[in-house]
């Protein structure tokens, strides 16, 4: 999780395991690949790191995508696909938000 919260550009394992102190890329890339992962545990853990950086016993953890057909020539490209409401081929950007609104504005 150091890696995917890390402000490294790319995170793939290489850069995430160097990133660790003391971190091993063959290691990593077995852990990844090899390893059984107690999914529950993780959840749990991951929504205990949420609830004690931001929890709020009233706020609220707002999750978006939102995705917009593409529009002109200074867009990102790649290969077209059908997309939503569009029945035409059509090239298409998604953008994912989260916002944290806490019970209380403080002005």
């Amino acid at each position: 999780m150091v890696g995917q919260f890390s402000a490294l550009e790319r995170k793939s394992i290489e850069p995430m395991a160097l990133q660790v102190e003391g971190g091993k890329v063959r290691a990593m890339q077995r852990l990844v690949s090899d390893a059984l992962w107690d999914e529950d545990a993780m959840l749990e853990t991951y929504h205990r790191l949420v609830q004690d950086e931001m929890g709020e016993p009233d706020g609220v953890l707002i999750v978006d995508e939102t995705g917009f057909v593409k529009k002109g020539a200074d867009s990102v490209q790649w290969s077209g696909q059908k997309s939503g409401g569009d029945s035409a081929v059509s090239s298409e950007f998604v953008i994912a938000g989260m916002i944290f609104h806490p019970s209380r504005v403080k002005s």
